[in-house]
Order: C-alpha cells, then structure tokens, then sequence
C-alpha cells in the first residue's frame, strides 16, 4: 500500500530549488517556465510521457496544493510511495546516501533492532564510507588507527539520515557542497569516497561469491583486490562481529546526489547484498590481512578489564582506545609485572594509559603482546 500525504504543512516545507534538482537529476526536461511562478517539466519514460507542474513562489496562496500535485505526479511516474520520494529529495540534495540494510535476527520481519546491535551496524555504516575514502588516498590492506587529516575531516563531516522500514535501513551521508553555478572539473573528494566504496564492495562480492559456491576460502584471490579498494576496514565494516553466534545477511545501497552540476558516476552495480554464507569468508579475509601486516598502533584510552592468572607475574589488560575518526575499539595489551601493577593502579584510579605496539589479531581479539613506552597519563 502506497500512502497519500494530504498535510499541507508538508509541501509547504518544500524547497523549489531542491525538486529542480532532483528533476534535474532523473532526466527531467523544463521545457517552459513562466515569470518565476512556476515551470512545466517532462519526462520521456517506456512509451509514456509524463508532465509536471512546479511551482516556484511559495507566496502563492495554493502552492502547498500544488507542490502536492506535484509529489504525487512525481511518485507515480517512480512507481513508488510518496513517503520514500520526500526522503530522497530530502537527503540527496545534501549528498550521496549510502544505505545499510539488516535484519533482525531473531525477526526478520521486525522494523526495530536490538539496541547494542543497532548500534554497531550504524558505525559498520560509517567505517563503510570510511574504508572508501582511505583506499582513495591509498589502496592498501590495512589502514591506520590514525587516519590521513583529509580521511578524518570527512569523516566529521558524515550525517546519520533518518532511519527507514525494510527491515532495518541504516542511512549514511555523504555531503557535497555547491557553491552557486560552481561546476565541477574535478571529481570531489567525497564522490570519490563514496565511488571507491563501490568498487571496494563490488570486487569483495564477486571474490565472495566464487569462494561460497566452492567452499574453499583462497586468501590470494583477496589479496588481489586491493587494487580495487578491498581492504581489512571494509571487510570488516561488511560483516560486523557475529550476532547470536551468527552473521547477518548485509545489503548495501547508494543514492547519487541530486544536482545538475556535478555527474553521476558511471558505475554498474549501485545495490549489492551479502548472504550469511559469505561472511565468514570475508572475516577470515579480514584477519588475513591482520596477520600479513600486522597494525602498528599509539593506543590512549582507560583500562576497563584485568586478567591475570595467580601463579603468573604477566597480565593481559583491556583499553577502551577511540581513534582520530571517533571510533571506539576495545585493544588488549600484554604487560610485565611492574607495568600490569601501574595499569592495576590507573584502573583503580580512573587514568588513562598510553603505549604502542603491533597489533595482532587473535580470534576477535586485538591483542599488543610487546608494547613501548607503556605510561600512565597523568590528569
């Protein structure tokens, strides 16, 4: 059922410019336009043509009626609902809209998530366009806890968009800023963020995809998609960690921004979906990368775990580490005795502790089993 929106504060709120834009976008034609009160634009589709009114001054005394008429018009030629085309124009006249699709797994037809769940597939979201940007600078296996300043200042800039129904959709912008009648000659570096995401994702499932159907995991065949953007973040940011001891079916889409300035990509695949049967192919891709290059990390954060054995003199400590981009990472580090006894102390006292080291992965675990200049950060 497709739902008509009669609230005329609705169409009130919209924006002219922003349905020019989205017109503009989707192969619209103004074919006349009428003192700045309104234009008629057409659309040439599979052997019918459609035609819409615009208004343009919202000083009109029907002009929420007629932006009505319009939205309906435009979300019958799209075949789909008013409610999701009002999304749209709301969110890709900001930027590109990638969308992260998952299910509950106890529910697949439920609208809602299990909270701590919830919340990690929006950062998954985010470490998506993260793993993007970074393999735009560079494609490498693995990148950084402290990304490069550009990577961190985009990632500042991302906006969460409202979530949406079916079952769980997970909305990340990517804003494009126009500045008026700026055409661009170069790509901007959040397009090309968002496009080498693409990539990354489109060459990770046709690997997957092979590597499920024969059941043997080739790490090789990995390996060799880093050229194209694969890396450790995006096979991670795909699968997540396993949610009642299984992964979740994951699909991915992306929306290009709506304006007339600036091209759409000419990329193929803009929809693609991860079955639960690849996930573990992927993980493992994830951790292979770990093992080939182990990530040298500046870790700072609180101890929020102690584990240490009674007859050893060496413990294992957990740091809660944020990076430069704002993402929370739960690192293990292996201590001598004297240095176990200080993190025991800034445990007790509430103090932060700063040390490097490789980090190496074991199992889900990041683990630093030699670390330097291991300090306690004093207040």
């Amino acid at each position: 059922m497709k739902v008509e929106i009669t609230d005329d504060s609705v169409f009130n709120a919209l924006s002219s410019k922003d349905l020019q834009s989205y017109l503009l976008s989707n192969d619209w034609v103004c074919v006349k336009r009428v003192d700045n009160t309104f234009s008629i634009w057409e659309l040439d589709g599979t052997g019918q043509k459609h035609r819409i009114w615009l208004p343009e001054d919202n000083e009109l005394g029907d002009f929420s009626q007629a932006m009505g008429r319009t939205i309906k018009t435009l979300a019958t030629s799209e075949q789909r609902s008013q409610l999701d085309l009002l999304e749209d124009i709301d969110t890709l006249t900001i930027g590109d809209v990638v969308r992260v699709r998952v299910f509950d797994p106890m529910n697949t037809r439920s609208s809602s998530l299990p909270f701590e769940y919830g919340l990690s597939v929006i950062q998954r979201a985010k470490n998506l366009v993260i793993a993007g940007a970074c393999a735009t600078l560079e494609k490498k296996a693995l990148f950084p806890a402290r990304k490069e300043a550009q990577v961190t200042e985009y990632g500042k800039k991302l906006r969460l968009g409202q979530t949406e129904r079916g079952s769980f959709i997970t909305k990340i912008i990517s804003p494009i800023a126009i500045k008026q009648k700026e055409i661009f000659d170069i790509v901007p570096f959040e397009r090309q963020a968002v496009v080498t995401m693409l990539e990354g994702l489109d060459a990770l499932h046709y690997i997957a995809t092979g590597i499920t159907k024969s059941g043997t995991f080739h790490p090789e065949a990995f390996e060799e998609a880093i050229s194209q953007g694969v890396s450790a973040l995006l096979c991670e940011a795909v699968t997540g960690d396993e949610y009642e001891n299984c992964f979740q079916q994951t699909e991915i889409d992306v929306s290009w921004f709506c304006n007339e300035l600036i091209n759409k990509p000419t990329i193929n695949r803009t929809h693609l979906s991860f079955s639960k049967e690849m996930m573990p192919f992927i993980k493992k891709a994830a951790e292979n990368f770990h093992e080939k290059e182990p990530e040298e990390l500046f870790v700072e954060g609180y101890v929020i775990a102690l584990d240490r054995a009674e007859s050893k003199s060496d413990g294992l400590i957990t740091v809660l580490h944020t990076d430069n981009c704002g993402n929370k990472r739960k690192i293990k580090v292996k201590l001598h005795a004297s240095d176990y006894k200080n993190a025991t102390d800034a445990h007790r006292d509430g103090l932060q502790i700063e040390c490097k080291g490789n980090v190496i992965k074991n199992g889900r675990s990041s683990v630093i089993y030699n670390p330097e200049n291991f300090n306690i950060i004093a207040e």
